[in-house]
């Protein structure tokens, strides 16, 4: 038998499939690509873009076997997803070409359209999906602040109208002196003022025809610079310009200046282009002074962060990832097989010149299936016949490990003990059993250095209802604990409603107790480091927006979008406040055998966005920090959340908005007895906001403040929804 796919838990895949062809050659890229396209892709403008030219065309890349194309193009989005005649509208025909000329668009609107791909005798044989894009419009538009709180020292920004050369900005305190306002006639240059300089302009264009002069030397507007022109400026010859109008200028910010707090202002933007103006809305905001996050550096919660880590498949070692996000560790599988331990030596040759510690641990393949039961069927467990073999394993592992060169710093005994499908699914009793019984075996052979980390459960949330707590943890006799070097646990979780929900980054935090607790209980002075041997984040929809799992899906998935990297962010900075010392993500790279997408880069390497906004972290907060107590918003999670870390004079905080809202707040340091000053801040972001396929990182300028009279050091951010920022202070000594 032929078995097609692989899972870390068991072997091929159970499902159907549409089609199948077997090839007895090797395709050809081209071919390989032509396989893959089931409909027109690669369209332009891009989806959901909305900064397209009222003049764009659209292209697209059509199907191998497609002669025609059918294009469809409209103003309603039902109309084109139910449209079958590419003759009637909202059809504009059939084509050849994968490029079509709309003529002119309507500016500020929404347009949507639809390629179908035709066969040579004319049959549709690919519906297209419904794509959309909006025009430039002629107006100012994307007013900035659209943040909550604003600031008193809030810098103004607008898009540009399609068209504009320059802008007129009106600003005043009062809706109906902006709303009325207007630039003089005589004022040409728009410096807020008739004065020489709008004659010298006149002079330059002197019984000219003015078109293409810029500013318009036409007053009049009628085509010929003359001594009309000259009156209307002599007529306005010094006189008081309006008071809201504060200039025309060439670029798209305007600082107002320091404002006052509780006072609402309000703006607007003409557009202007020659003789041509597009007179703005009016826009509003209020001036608030920021809610604050304080940070006291000498209080602490008794952690610290220790490195972070991903995991890599055994025999994988993506050496520019672990230098760029400054790894620590790595978790890798590992089996009593030569071929395994050739993988690890691989990993190894990269891992151990970068200093990064590894973690092994063994997947249910690694356990021979006749060490297991099959009773209920398909959920085979370790045999407690078979403990005694199981030990031995892990010595024979450490011992081909050993001989390589390779000594084990810590091992994991199986992954996902609570998991009944995996063959090293344990009762709690027979995993205080097991773990004494491994720690037997590997100190009897001179392996007391190779340290068990454990239980491993899969689930943060996975515990015993009647006492909430970690029944793996709660069911170890002091010699289980004592067995233990450190603790182990994934951060998955159970409910999709909870963590899909507006604010499901909230339950992470919620359901740490259940484990953290236990721990607490068996290791009061907190002497064993805790390590969270995988995480990341189940969720699928954001802000209401489904997207398709990353677990068995290769292409676009959640993992794609910024919405989930944010998240990722977040329950990273949500494990170290609650006490986590190293936190493991899954995974560093999707591995070549398996349909999922859940790396940091995907098989060839493209980092997805989780890589770019978790480098703005990992690379920033030093090894060896103190995580501070971290502040608590009453507004949490509707909110921002913060993290804090200290270590050889160095701050940083680590901030995250996973929320609809642009959010803003005052930070606040306070312990600091010496000078202190910011050396770099990075956010993490979408390009554009409502895009949330494109991320970028940024550098912010902020400014530090001191209060003498509290002694405290504060600086104020904003972060745009779904965003991030990582801020590095240097301060001099602690009081």
């Amino acid at each position: 038998p032929i078995t097609y796919g692989f899972s870390h838990t068991s072997v091929g895949f159970i499902g159907t499939l549409d089609s199948f062809i077997t090839y007895d050659r090797a395709l050809t890229a081209e071919e390989v690509a032509s396989l893959s396209k089931t409909k027109a892709e690669n369209l332009n403008p891009p989806d959901d873009a909305t900064d397209v030219s009222s003049d764009a065309d659209l292209s697209w890349s059509g199907m191998t076997e497609a002669a025609f194309h059918d294009v469809y193009l409209g103003t309603l989005e039902s109309d084109v997803a139910n449209a079958i005649d590419p003759y009637s509208s909202p059809g504009q025909g059939r084509q050849s070409e994968t490029t079509y000329n709309p003529g002119p668009l309507s500016n500020g609107v929404e347009y949507f359209w639809r390629i179908d791909e035709v066969d040579s005798g004319g049959t549709v044989i690919a519906t297209g999906d419904v794509w959309s894009f909006t025009v430039i419009p002629l107006k100012a538009n994307n007013p900035n602040p659209n943040i909550l709180p604003v600031p008193k020292d809030v810098l103004l920004s607008w898009s540009a109208g399609e068209g504009a050369n320059s802008h007129d900005v009106y600003f005043g305190t009062e809706v109906a002196d902006v709303n009325d306002a207007g630039r003089q006639v005589g004022d040409i240059d728009g410096d807020s003022q008739v004065d020489f300089n709008d004659v010298l302009v006149i002079a330059d264009w002197w019984l000219s025809n003015a078109e293409g002069s810029e500013p318009y030397a036409n007053p009049n507007r009628d085509g010929i610079v003359n001594l009309i022109d000259l009156a209307i400026v002599a007529n306005d010859w010094r006189q008081p310009g309006d008071a809201t109008f504060k200039g025309n200028q060439a670029g798209t910010t305007y600082d107002p200046g320091i404002l006052e707090i509780g006072q609402s202002y309000y703006w607007r933007i003409d557009e202007v282009n020659g003789p041509d103006t597009w007179r703005g809305d009016v826009w509003d905001f209020t001036v608030s002074e920021f809610p604050v996050l304080s940070f006291d550096v000498g209080d602490k919660t008794g952690r610290t962060f220790d490195g972070f880590g991903a995991m890599v498949w055994s025999g994988m070692a993506p050496a520019t990832l672990f230098e760029e996000l400054n790894f620590r560790y790595i978790r890798t599988d590992i089996a009593n097989a030569a071929g395994a331990i050739a993988k690890a030596v691989t990993t190894r040759a990269v891992t151990d010149p970068l200093g990064i510690e590894v973690i092994y641990w063994t997947g249910g393949l690694g356990i021979p299936i006749e060490w297991c039961s099959d009773d209920p069927p398909g959920h085979p467990y370790l045999l407690p016949e078979y403990f005694d073999e199981f030990a031995d394993m892990w010595v024979d592992i450490a011992t081909a490990l050993d001989a390589e060169g390779i000594r084990p710093k810590y091992i994991e005994l199986v992954n996902e003990c609570d998991v009944w499908s995996n063959r090293g699914y344990m009762s709690p009793a027979n995993y205080n059993i097991v773990v004494k019984m491994v720690r037997a075996a590997l100190d009897a052979n001179d392996f007391t250095d190779v340290g068990i980390v454990g239980p491993g459960v899969a689930h943060i949330d996975h515990f015993n209802e009647d006492d909430e707590s970690d029944l793996r943890i709660d069911g170890l006799d002091s010699t289980g604990v004592a067995a233990h070097a450190g603790w182990s646990t994934h951060a998955w979780l159970w409910s999709p409603n909870r963590i899909n929900a507006e604010g499901g980054q909230q339950y992470l935090r919620d359901s740490w107790p259940t484990f953290g607790d236990s721990v607490a209980a068996k290791d009061p002075n907190g002497d064993k480091p805790i390590f969270i041997t995988e995480y990341a984040t189940f969720a699928t929809i954001f802000h209401g927006v489904e997207y398709p799992h990353p677990d068995g899906y290769s292409g676009y998935s959640a993992s794609s979008t910024v919405p989930y990297a944010v998240r990722c962010f977040e329950n990273t900075l949500s494990l170290l406040n609650s006490g986590a010392n190293v936190p493991i993500f899954w995974e560093a790279k999707d591995p070549g055998w398996a349909n999922s997408s859940r790396g940091l880069v995907n098989k060839s390497g493209v980092p997805r966005p989780t890589f770019h906004a978790l480098k703005t972290l990992c690379s920033k907060v030093p090894v060896g920090a103190e995580v501070l107590i971290p502040p608590i918003s009453p507004d949490e999670p509707n909110d921002i959340y913060a993290a804090g870390f200290v270590k050889d004079g160095q701050l940083v905080v680590a901030l995250v908005n996973g929320t609809t809202m642009d959010l803003g707040k005052r930070i606040e340091i306070a312990g600091i007895a010496g000078d202190m000053e910011i050396i770099s801040a990075v956010a993490f972001k979408q390009v554009d906001p409502g895009n949330v396929d494109e991320c970028e990182t940024v550098d912010r300028n902020l400014a530090l403040n001191f209060d003498e009279s509290s002694g405290k050091y504060s600086f104020y951010v904003t972060l745009p929804a779904d965003s991030t920022l990582t801020v590095v202070c240097d301060f001099g000594m602690l009081p």
